[in-house]
């Protein structure tokens, strides 16, 4: 029975090598069409002198030309004509182009400018095209697999929310497909096979995206594997074969080249995973036979590395360790991955090789550690350049006050020489001696009132002085008592985790309250930073006319993934739409602000939004009500000052409520809470209607 496997196996091995020099031969004769192709066209290229068949031929060679050198001079003259002849759609598509190949070529600077010159020209027209959202994925999923996880999860959540005001299908898929990714890479399967899910939903409406489709399943599947979702990683890769066949076959039809020798590998290697995971491991081996005919030194790395996976998968289940762990070591010398080393770690461990085995233990640590370390490094940059940008601030209003007492001085030297010049005059003709003395008299006690206003201000300013300082001295009180909780976990947890007497278990849990108390000290950073610029007036607004109802709807979008669904969230408006003028920012930043205390707060039942308008005192009143454990009267005014908490216990900066008076005040309304409600708590928030629309971001 094993010799008829063997010779089963030697013979699909060999039908495969001879696919593969078949497809050779072939790709080679495409090859040389191709040049003769391009000679043809560069030709007819230097007779033609038409705009619009030039452009015809342009996109030919173009498309022969994929990611050489040629084919972005190419792009940049197709956009040219393009933009004379107003065929936006082409040179949206041609941008499009232009960032996938500064993409591939790690330009992330060229890659960006052609994506905002989408987004400009889009926005001038007033339109949302595809191309947007193909260039704004590349961007994504470069600041991805450069670890920017946070500006890569901002840009996935800004393309869906663009998508989803515009109705863009192909938005929707793109975005899903981005946020999906983001939680793969992160770990988080189950967040992603969702995402992944809601993508592909989205592409069912469009059937002619069938490699954006081949890429949603080619990565899906490696989510569904980590889950153990058998049943949907087997639907998935049948789909995936056969739409790679019906790919496959359109292509062949174009006289194209396509890259069959990746996706092939890539699902039998898939295949031979699934089998694997599910005890079949005689069909197991057959598709990993089948992969290994792709293998080559041309092949992607990925493709490669999910090759050795499986193939180390396999040989643990079957029990042959020695060649788990040789196709392990082909795996990890393509990518450094903590489950791979994992797994040898613990084959070492069963083999016995204890020495070993502690040594890429410790590789693990260390890598861990490189990553914690290069993710604070991350934080405390973008830190470094908010404190940059304030400080430039700060000393263009310094130089900007420096002027206008440049100006003032030369204003008064101006006027002390006109004085001096018509004193002059007067005392050389003596004219009227007695209203000369009488002048001198009038300005003398001119002065005097001057010196008693001048010295009205010091006592004013030595006031303010002295109640800054005190203050000062609460503040930094408070702020250190904030700060030294989260920094005692992180030193104290830290130190533990270099101990290896704790169990692996353990560690995770260290880690875990490393990051979660990292994340409370970077929110409070956040807090301070932001109550910081509205005291001192370093905020900008802008007012534009919005509709009421539909900015409330956007930030209950925010908390549908509440983490209670014993709390219902609703909205309650008076009417179905309402036009006001304000800044939606931070209206975003109050309004989430009293949803998350109130959500946080209430354990069991409602938090409810509504708003009344009050057409008669032209204001608006939105009511944020939950009931939740509630907050006494006597603190009802105590609560909205700096690091005033109602649980000392709960998570939290206590500068909430202090930024959503701030904001309150600077939109010219209020908020309080209403001592009337006694069944949890209910907030308030007085808005003018009246407010003036700006031209432009002012900043005070």
């Amino acid at each position: 029975m094993k010799t008829n496997s063997l010779y089963i196996y030697r013979g699909i091995k060999f039908a495969c090598v001879v696919v593969i020099l078949l497809y050779a031969v072939s790709v080679s004769s495409q090859n040389e069409k191709r040049r003769d192709r391009t000679d043809s066209l560069s030709s007819i290229l230097q007779e033609i002198k038409t705009p619009g068949e030039k452009l015809a031929l342009l996109r030919e060679q173009v498309a022969m030309n994929r990611q050489q050198k040629v084919e972005a001079l190419l792009d940049k003259e197709i956009v040219d004509i393009a933009m004379q002849l107003d065929s936006f759609q082409i040179a949206y598509n041609t941008m499009a182009e232009l960032s996938r190949f500064y993409y591939n070529r790690d330009m992330r600077d060229s890659m960006l400018y052609w994506y905002a010159m989408i987004d400009t020209i889009s926005r001038q027209r007033k339109e949302c095209p595809d191309a947007l959202f193909t260039a704004g994925s590349l961007v994504c999923q470069d600041y991805l697999w450069a670890e920017d996880y946070e500006l890569a999860m901002n840009e996935a959540i800004r393309q869906i929310n663009l998508a989803d005001r515009e109705s863009q299908i192909y938005g929707q898929a793109r975005g899903n497909y981005n946020l999906a990714l983001i939680y793969q890479v992160v770990g988080q399967d189950s967040n992603a096979v969702v995402a992944f899910r809601k993508g592909l939903g989205w592409l069912d409406k469009n059937v002619d995206m069938q490699m954006l489709e081949l890429q949603f399943l080619s990565d899906m599947v490696v989510s569904t594997l980590r889950l153990n979702l058998l049943d949907d990683s087997e639907e998935l890769l049948t789909r995936y074969e056969n739409l790679l066949d019906t790919i496959e076959q359109d292509y062949k039809k174009k006289n194209y080249v396509f890259p069959a020798l990746y996706y092939r590998c890539l699902l039998y290697s898939k295949y031979s995973d699934l089998y694997t995971r599910s005890g079949q491991l005689m069909k197991a081996h057959d598709y990993l036979e089948k992969a290994s005919v792709f293998i080559s030194d041309s092949l992607s790395g990925f493709v490669k590395y999910a090759y050795y996976q499986s193939e180390a998968l396999y040989y643990v289940k079957a029990g042959n360790k020695q060649k788990a762990l040789s196709a392990i070591d082909k795996a990890l010398a393509l990518e450094d991955d903590l489950d791979m080393m994992n797994l040898k770690m613990q084959l070492l461990r069963d083999c016995g090789q204890y020495q070993e085995a502690i040594r890429v233990y410790k590789k693990m640590l260390k890598m861990n550690a490189s990553i914690n370390n290069e993710a604070f490094n991350r934080q405390i940059t973008q830190l470094r350049f908010l404190n940059d940008l304030n400080d430039s601030e700060k000393q263009l209003r310094e130089l900007a006050y420096q002027n206008t007492q440049i100006a003032a001085k030369q204003r008064q030297l101006i006027h002390i020489l006109g004085t001096v010049f018509v004193l002059l005059i007067l005392f050389l003709v003596l004219y009227h001696f007695y209203s000369r003395t009488r002048r001198l008299k009038n300005e003398l006690l001119s002065e005097k009132d001057s010196l008693l206003e001048s010295e009205r201000q010091l006592r004013l300013m030595k006031e303010k002085a002295v109640e800054a300082n005190r203050l000062k001295t609460i503040f930094l009180s408070n702020i250190s008592h904030e700060i030294r909780t989260p920094l005692n976990a992180i030193v104290g947890f830290s130190e533990l985790l270099v101990d290896d007497s704790f169990k692996e278990e353990d560690k995770v849990a260290f880690a875990s309250t490393i990051n979660h108390s990292s994340e409370l000290l970077m929110n409070l950073i956040n807090d301070v930073l932001e109550l910081s610029r509205l005291e001192s007036g370093n905020y900008s607004f802008t007012i534009r006319e919005w509709d009421a109802v539909m900015l409330c709807r956007e930030i209950l979008s925010g908390f549908e993934n509440m983490p209670r669904p014993e709390v219902k969230l609703t909205f309650t408006p008076s009417v179905d739409s309402f036009l006001m003028n304000t800044d939606r920012f931070r209206m975003h930043q109050l309004l989430k602000h009293l949803l998350s205390n109130a959500i946080k707060f209430t354990h069991k039942g409602e938090v409810n939004l509504t708003f009344e308008a009050d057409t008669e005192n032209d204001l608006v009143r939105f009511i944020v009500t939950d009931t939740g454990c509630g907050i006494p009267v006597d603190m009802h005014i105590q609560i909205f000052e700096r690091f005033e908490k109602l649980n000392e216990f709960e998570q939290g900066t206590g500068l909430g409520l202090p930024i959503c008076r701030l904001v309150a005040t600077h939109l010219g309304g209020s908020l309080y809470i209403d001592s009337t409600y006694t069944k949890g708590a209910r907030f308030v928030f007085i808005h003018p209607c009246n407010l003036q629309i700006t031209k432009e971001p002012t900043s005070n």
